[in-house]
């Protein structure tokens, strides 16, 4: 009998490595300049990551809160390994702290997903389980964009969905958390059709739905209206490629300038309507009061320049740090700012929780500010929406620039602190959905890589690889189309509202029935 129960359990626990193994693998896994080709799979592996957790809490519900919670932060751990990077590298912290920081950071996320499989386990038999679960794991999801400390959304499933093209078409209907609505729809009808007896129903449903989102996606892709009267913008890019570790030297901060000018300067005899360097590729903290910056004034180039630099106001003689970025005009003088609003947490800010002894701790990029308000910036008759770093996280912060007339996206971002990790990837798969909600091209310049146009599809037109000097000149075409996810204000809200009616109303049914 001990044999059988062994076995038994040796099994229970292989399944729910191969859902942890899963989990991980949806999203890009990398350790050099390049992920594993394992990468193409992610949409495969979203979808079927969470199944083998839902069999073994249907055999064995017990304890499913802590079952739950281990689930999701081991899998975690394997997708924010990089946290551990970039705290030892360049957080000034030891080796046991930078772990900690990974632990707490994966323990605090995992509690969301944990609680959602918690209320699935017991709930489900009193009502429509599929249902339930979709609702419950897409609200998770939702509030991980807010909480805590104004969200970390990094590991919603939606981005792991970015390679099946014709899918996530569906964003500029649905946006965002409708992508993920429809992963855990394919998720629990894979789950009803293993356990229930009678398949025919959910075989019929799984590939109706989804053929009608792949067709949706095809015609969608051959029916998309072409911008009028919008001529190509020409935007150049300069991928400065400075390591972290030179980045923040004082003794550095000539040369990396020097190397902006001189990239910048091979530009002299292309015609070039905006040139965009990266964030903090300027690494003076400037007076927001100041107008002129002459490290950006360079020889024969007068084109408006947009680049990130540290910026700071005094408030009674106390200086408070932003992160920013910059537009100049022609003749280098500032005529617009930003300062960022969503700050990475424990990377830019530190919460104290109400602990003193946490705001000794370094920051990894610095202790900032965050900003008030998002900003268009013109250029020419175009207005381009700002964003600085993971900020291309946020959905909704997309959607309300274009609704005040954004007719592009300029994305600008300092990845080096994640070395040669999975981190950059993971991070340039955030603009994709970005462009397709709002249907608007997004020109994403990075440090060390990865650059990027993007095209309102999703596709990506043009590239500067991981970890390399370059230059590139990419032709922007801006855009007024409007798509139904901007219009349209609380969607993917409204869909889980259905949801929560629907299944109280399948509650009180089956409760009535049996009494």
């Amino acid at each position: 009998m001990n044999y059988f129960r062994k076995q038994s359990l040796f099994r229970e626990i292989l399944l729910l490595a191969v859902g942890v193994f899963a989990f991980i693998v949806s999203f890009p896994i990398a350790f050099s300049k390049s992920p594993f080709w394992i990468e193409q799979l992610t949409p495969f592996w979203i979808c079927i990551y969470l199944l083998p957790l839902l069999f073994h809490l249907q055999r064995c519900p017990r304890f499913s809160f802590l079952k739950a919670w281990s689930f999701y932060f081991l899998g975690s751990m394997g997708i924010l390994y990089w946290i551990v990077i970039s705290m030892k590298n360049y957080g000034e912290l030891s080796t046991t702290l930078s772990i900690s920081a990974l632990i707490a950071t994966c323990l605090f996320r995992s509690l969301f997903s944990a609680l959602a499989i918690y209320l699935w386990t017991k709930f489900s038999s009193h009502t429509n389980r599929w249902m339930l679960g979709v609702l419950l794991l897409t609200l998770q999801d939702y509030l991980l964009h807010f909480f805590p400390f104004g969200g970390f959304p990094w590991i919603s499933p939606g981005y792991a969905l970015t390679p099946d093209f014709y899918w996530i078409q569906i964003a500029d209907v649905v946006g965002f958390h409708g992508i993920n609505i429809s992963i855990y729809i394919v998720t629990f009808l894979l789950f009803e059709l293993k356990t229930n007896t009678i398949k025919k129903p959910y075989v019929i449903s799984l590939l109706s739905f989804l053929f009608v989102i792949h067709l949706y996606g095809i015609v969608r892709l051959a029916t998309l209206p072409a911008a009028k009267n919008h001529p190509p913008l020409q935007v150049a890019w300069i991928q400065g490629n400075i390591g972290q570790a030179m980045k923040w030297n004082p003794q550095e901060k000539r040369n990396i300038i020097q190397k902006y000018q001189q990239l910048t300067q091979t530009l002299q005899t292309q015609p070039t309507d905006l040139i965009i360097w990266p964030e903090a590729a300027v690494p003076i903290s400037f007076s927001q009061n100041n107008k002129v910056i002459i490290e950006t004034k360079i020889h024969n180039i007068h084109t408006p320049i947009f680049f990130g630099a540290p910026s700071y106001k005094k408030v009674d003689q106390k200086k408070y740090y932003y992160n920013s970025a910059f537009l100049t005009d022609e003749q280098g003088m500032i005529i617009d700012r930003y300062d960022k609003i969503h700050l990475v947490p424990f990377g830019e800010f530190l919460p104290s929780f109400g602990f003193d002894i946490l705001k000794k701790l370094p920051a990894v990029a610095g202790s900032f500010h965050h900003g008030n308000n998002p900003k268009l910036m013109q250029i020419k008759d175009e207005f381009f929406g700002t964003s600085i770093c993971y900020e291309v996280l946020y959905p909704h912060m997309f959607k309300n620039l274009v609704r005040d007339g954004a007719t592009f996206f300029v994305n600008i971002t300092n990845d080096a602190w994640f070395d040669l990790s999975s981190g950059p990837f993971q991070h340039a798969r955030f603009a994709i959905l970005r462009a397709i909600e709002t249907r608007k091209p997004l020109v994403r310049v990075a440090n060390t890589g990865i650059s990027a146009l993007y095209h309102p599809t999703g596709k990506v037109e043009l590239k500067s690889e991981l970890f390399t000097n370059d230059v590139k000149i990419a032709s922007v075409i801006p855009n007024k189309i409007k798509t139904i996810y901007v219009t349209t204000r609380f969607l993917a809200e409204a869909i889980m509202i259905i949801l929560c009616i629907l299944i109280i109303s399948a509650w009180r049914k089956k409760s009535k029935y049996e009494s």
